[in-house]
């Protein structure tokens, strides 16, 4: 009987075991879908941003703005930043050893295909506009 009570016991101690590892299992992997989700997220809203911002420096020619990477970039991370000129930004960031490629059509061209490269080192962007013999150019620099 005390045999049989230890080892009833042993199997429940067990089992216990074996369900928390099963239940911080699926924690931390939600965990990493919920901040590969978030800075999905940060970036599209970036690129949201970065096309409205684009449309008023359009109306507004010889204005410049700052803009600033979405996410805290670490050692080796990247956002690039393209305006292209048949209208599109696109975005390819590596971060945390993830790819992200996110792709915006703007409301009105930039007039020229233009590019960044946001690092550690440099986190932040100019986006401008000036006239051009053929309308208005958007462009973007660091």
């Amino acid at each position: 009987m005390r045999g049989q009570v230890s080892l009833d016991l042993l199997f429940a101690v067990a089992i216990i075991a074996i369900t928390m590892l099963s239940v911080m299992n699926v924690a931390l992997s939600e965990r990493t879908e919920t901040e590969v989700t978030g800075t999905a997220a940060q970036l599209k809203a970036f690129a949201i941003d970065l096309r409205g911002t684009v449309a008023r420096l359009y109306t507004s020619p010889g204005m410049t703005v700052v803009k600033e990477s979405p996410v805290k970039l670490g050692p080796g991370d990247s956002i690039n930043v393209t305006l292209t000129e048949d209208g599109y930004i696109r975005i390819k960031a590596q971060i945390s050893g993830r790819e992200y490629v996110l792709v915006q059509k703007l409301q009105v061209p930039p007039g020229t295909t233009s590019s960044v490269v946001l690092t550690q080192a440099a986190p932040e962007f100019k986006v401008s506009s000036r006239r051009s013999p053929d309308g208005v150019q958007v462009i973007l620099e660091t």
